[in-house]
């Protein structure tokens, strides 16, 4: 099956690919693209990462990946976001996604991709080594209901406020960094934004927010708020003066990891996350973890994908651990950690409701 897998070659053919996703995804908006909500992704710049098999010509199954890095604490692990996956109804059950997901996975690797973020927890990734990311907490602010403190609005623009923005985001301890100039390009693009939303950045020099306003529902009374980075009060207090402002109630996802966060916030609801996680390169994860380590007091650690779990070693001493344990120390709870790793983990990751693959 591998000698079957290939990219767009011709910019015809990821038009091909583009066209497909918006049949598995957009049959009921036809006025919407895949390839316009996600450029990066779906983009000529990316086909390297764009994985298909074709009947002919014709791309028939695509599993897309973009490379992206993680900031936790002090250490920047190297990421992967799998998205738009997805294969033509007639080909389905022949096995194409499950080779391309392998593919794929051995391709982060290759590339140096410690871990991959994908959006989604179907049994296609779970039978590959994809695990469940955790929790997270919705909260919902009434529209009129200011919290405490006082904020101004920045900017209804994207494009004004870029260097505040960037300075809040960089500074969050578990946000995905971006480089300057890709930040400012994102945000002058109207971001997050297609056809009938738009992003509306409001902030102050503590805090921000960027959320989504319908303009198909213009008097939707409700927004959302896609990324919000900054003090814990102070991003509560936005939120608050966002509702005020607008009249419209406020709405959005706290990673179960930030409980300071939530303490501030009005939580209504935890649900699980939709998407999953696999360890692509766990011996280069430890590695990029180094920093980490070292500030708990931990020597080096190495780890090695071992049949369906994983070895651990450091100090001579060694310990295996089954996938799903594994990932649980990583990202839900590092109580059981072994080698004395217990202060390490988990880490503290920038899950959200699906994944950006921008």
């Amino acid at each position: 099956m591998q000698e079957r897998i290939t990219h767009p070659k011709d910019l015809a053919q990821l038009a091909q690919v583009c066209a497909l996703a918006d049949r598995v995804f957009l049959a009921d908006k036809p006025q919407e693209h895949m390839a316009e909500r996600y450029p990066a992704l779906l983009g000529w710049d990316n086909r390297a990462h764009i994985n298909l098999i074709c009947e002919g010509d014709t791309p028939v199954t695509a599993v897309n990946w973009y490379p992206i890095q993680i900031k936790v604490g002090e250490c920047v692990l190297t990421a992967g976001s799998i998205g738009s996956v997805c294969s033509d109804p007639a080909v389905r059950g022949r096995g194409y996604a499950d080779a391309l997901v392998k593919y794929t996975f051995a391709q982060m690797a290759a590339e140096g991709v410690a871990l991959c973020l994908i959006s989604g927890g179907r049994g296609l990734y779970r039978r590959n080594g994809a695990h469940e990311a955790g929790k997270r907490l919705r909260y919902h602010v009434e529209a009129g209901s200011p919290m405490e403190g006082a904020y101004c609005l920045t900017a209804d623009r994207l494009t004004d406020g870029v260097p505040q923005v960037y300075a809040l985001h960089s500074a969050s301890r578990n946000r995905v960094l971006r480089g300057y100039a890709h930040t400012a390009a994102l945000l002058a693009a109207q971001g997050y934004a297609h056809h009938h939303c738009v992003g509306e950045l409001y902030g102050s020099d503590r805090a921000y927010a960027l959320v989504w306003r319908n303009l198909a529902e213009p008097d939707a009374p409700v927004l959302r708020v896609v990324e919000q980075a900054g003090e814990p009060a102070a991003v509560a207090a936005l939120l608050g003066h966002i509702a005020a402002v607008t009249g419209k109630a406020v709405t959005g996802y706290v990673p179960w990891h930030e409980p300071a966060l939530a303490s501030h916030l009005p939580i209504v609801e935890t649900l699980p996350y939709d998407g999953t996680f696999r360890i692509t390169h766990p011996g280069l994860l430890m590695e990029q973890l180094a920093p980490r380590l070292m500030r708990c007091g931990k020597g080096p650690v190495t780890a090695e994908a071992c049949g369906e779990g994983y070895v651990l070693s450091s100090g001579g001493q060694t310990a295996k651990m089954d996938g799903a344990a594994f990932y649980r120390m990583l990202l839900t709870d590092g109580a059981d950690a072994p080698l004395g790793l217990a202060d390490v983990f988990p880490l503290e990751l920038p899950l959200t409701d699906g994944l950006d693959y921008i």
